[in-house]
């Protein structure tokens, strides 16, 4: 399960060192957005690795016996024929 980015916004109250706080703004004028789009962009890149980690354990879970299998952002197996198996 992913983060829905278009669910409700839900306000946080966080203290930030001064300094952070200052290159976040200047970053978010410089992007062209608002400080609460930037951080939220890096929230994101930090928690998703670990929001798929979950979500992969659940599904062996769910799934036990099952091969998993790699999918490429096109939705296609990486291991199936005809594709190049990633090396671990």
């Amino acid at each position: 399960m992913m983060v829905d980015i278009y669910s409700p916004p839900k306000s946080i109250t966080i203290t930030l060192p001064s300094d952070l706080v200052a290159e976040l703004q200047l970053l978010a004028q410089e992007k062209l957005l608002c400080v609460d789009e930037v951080v939220r962009e890096a929230c994101l890149a930090y928690t998703e690795p670990y929001i798929w980690e979950r979500s992969c354990k659940e599904w062996l879970r769910n799934h036990p016996g099952q091969q998993p299998c790699e999918l490429g952002m096109d939705g296609n197996d990486l291991a199936a024929p005809g594709s190049e198996k990633k090396a671990k």
